[in-house]
C-alpha cells in the first residue's frame, strides 16, 4: 500500500521500460549519440517495436526538446555570451547568423523517424519550424520575453515540438 506523499516510483514492466528508455535518451543526449528510436532501444535493451510504442513521433520530439532545453538552461550564461558574440560578429561581417550547432543533427534524427510517406516539403517545413525550439534563442525568448520559469519554458517548448510534429503528420 502506498502512502500519501510517497516518493517511490511506480513499478511494473511498463514503468520499468519507460524509465530505461528515458535514461537511454538522456545518455544519448549527453554523449551526442544518435537520437533515434532504434538507438534508444538498443541502449535500453528493448526491442525497436517496444521503443516505438513508447516514443511516437510527437512525443519523441517533445522529449528531445525537453532534454535539450534542460541543457540550454543549465548553460544559459555561456549561451547568452555566445549569442551576443555571434550577433556582434555577424553584424561586423554583414552576414546572417548561422552557427554550426548540433540542432541540425537532432532535427535530422527526428525527421528520420517520420513515416516515409511524409513528403520532402513537409519534412523541410517541420525542420525549419523546430529550429527556434533549441539553444540560446529559445532560452532567451521564453524567460526574458514571456517571463516563464525554466520548467514552464521547457514544457512550452516541448508542447510546441509535439504539436508541430502532429500538425505535420496530419497535414500530408
Amino acid at each position: 500500500m502506498e502512502h500519501r506523499g510517497s516518493t517511490r516510483e511506480p513499478s511494473g514492466p511498463k514503468e520499468r521500460t519507460r524509465r530505461l528508455l528515458r535514461e537511454a535518451v538522456r545518455e544519448l543526449l549527453r554523449t551526442g549519440g544518435p537520437l533515434t528510436v532504434p538507438a534508444a532501444a538498443e541502449r535500453a535493451g528493448v526491442s525497436r517495436a517496444t521503443a516505438y510504442r513508447y516514443f511516437p513521433n510527437s512525443a519523441r520530439a517533445a522529449e528531445v526538446v525537453r532534454a535539450r532545453g534542460a541543457w540550454a538552461f543549465d548553460h544559459e550564461t555561456e549561451l547568452r555570451t555566445f549569442l551576443r558574440l555571434s550577433l556582434e560578429s555577424a553584424r561586423e561581417r554583414d552576414k546572417p547568423r548561422r552557427g554550426l550547432t548540433s540542432r541540425d543533427l537532432w532535427i535530422a534524427d527526428l525527421l528520420e523517424s517520420l513515416p516515409p510517406e511524409v513528403p520532402p516539403a513537409a519534412r523541410d517545413r517541420l525542420a525549419k519550424a523546430l529550429v527556434p525550439l533549441f539553444g540560446a534563442d529559445a532560452s532567451v525568448w521564453t524567460t526574458d520575453i514571456t517571463e516563464l520559469s525554466r520548467e514552464e519554458a521547457t514544457e512550452l517548448l516541448a508542447w510546441m515540438a509535439q504539436d508541430l510534429v502532429k500538425a505535420t503528420l496530419a497535414g500530408w
